[in-house]
């Protein structure tokens, strides 16, 4: 184990969740350049991401990494129309003191936006790849 996952296991250990959950919260919407940089870099490797598949390469172009938002009524019409779900769940006094629980399926979105696919668990890579090399023969 490595002392990168080290600390971050300790830390998971020694914080308190609604406080490590706000570091994290506040860290992802920071923009300082080289800030965003790390963080991007971090992101990329630890998941192995290739952006030469992304609508831009440039991962500095994009302002933020979250998930979908909006106001509540349309982030409803947007989980509905994907035949996705999603629920607040409070867990302290503060207005970040929740977590959100949701669906495990997997969105395969097309280039012009549209709902191209739905993988749902459970998550099996040979499955994954069949279904995928069915959708991009299928787009041709």
């Amino acid at each position: 184990m490595s002392i990168q996952r080290d600390l971050g296991v300790a830390l998971q250990l020694l914080l308190p969740h609604q406080l490590l959950s706000r570091i994290v919260y506040y860290a992802m919407r920071w923009t300082f350049r080289p800030w965003k940089r790390l963080v991007i870099a971090a992101l990329t490797r630890a998941y192995q991401i290739d952006l030469a598949d992304a609508l831009n390469e440039d991962p500095e172009s994009y302002p933020s990494f979250e998930a979908a938002t909006g106001a509540p009524a349309e982030l409803l019409a947007l989980t509905q129309s994907l035949g996705v779900m999603y629920v607040k769940v409070p867990n302290g006094p503060g207005p970040l003191d929740y977590t959100i629980d949701h669906s495990a399926s997997l969105l395969i979105i097309d280039p012009q936006g549209r709902l191209a696919g739905l993988i749902r668990p459970p998550h099996r890579v040979d499955a994954i790849v069949a279904d995928l090399i069915t959708l991009m023969d299928e787009g041709n």
